[in-house]
């Protein structure tokens, strides 16, 4: 059975050999490999385990860096997001700003109505009433007309002193 040292496998996987000890604690005990003179003795089953340990811990870090990555991502949405409502909240403050601007110009149109209509009634009313006084004063012409001058004494007035 051959044997690979720690080193030559550290070599092969790109890693430090303190790395390579840290995978070979973590290993189940059936690929725990024996130490002969204080260095360990790999067999090509421990090697190919802690081989595949190397390829799940890169797979791992991959996960780490690439959920960095969304962390990030997902950061700068929320950050476009919040420029975006700024965006519209100031939006919303100037269509606000154009409505109370357009309220205040039909108020002020209906006030104007209002006085043009009042201004409207108030000549109208002129009018009848100056017709009103030409004909209430044609009549006071007429029932002048009708009484006696006061000058003028009729017969009987004349007879009985009255």
């Amino acid at each position: 059975m051959a044997t690979i040292s720690v080193k030559k496998l550290s070599e092969e996987l790109g890693i430090s050999k303190q790395a390579v000890h840290k995978r070979i604690e973590q290993l189940p005990d059936r690929f725990q490999p024996k130490k002969v003179d204080g260095v360990y003795e790999l067999t090509a089953e421990t090697a190919d385990a802690i081989r595949k340990n190397k390829k799940a811990s890169t797979s791992v870090n991959q996960i780490k860096v690439d959920a960095v990555d969304e962390v990030d991502a997902l950061k700068m949405q929320i950050n476009e997001l919040k420029e975006e409502k700024k965006r519209l909240y100031g939006q919303l403050d100037q269509f606000q700003l154009l409505l109370d601007q357009q309220q205040q110009l039909t108020l002020q149109s209906n006030q104007q109505i209002q006085q043009l209509q009042l201004s409207i009634t108030t000549q109208s009313e002129e009018n009848t009433s100056k017709k009103d006084n030409i004909v209430s004063s044609s009549a006071m012409e007429e029932q002048t007309e009708k009484e006696p001058p006061q000058g003028k004494k009729r017969f009987f007035s004349r007879l009985f002193n009255r």
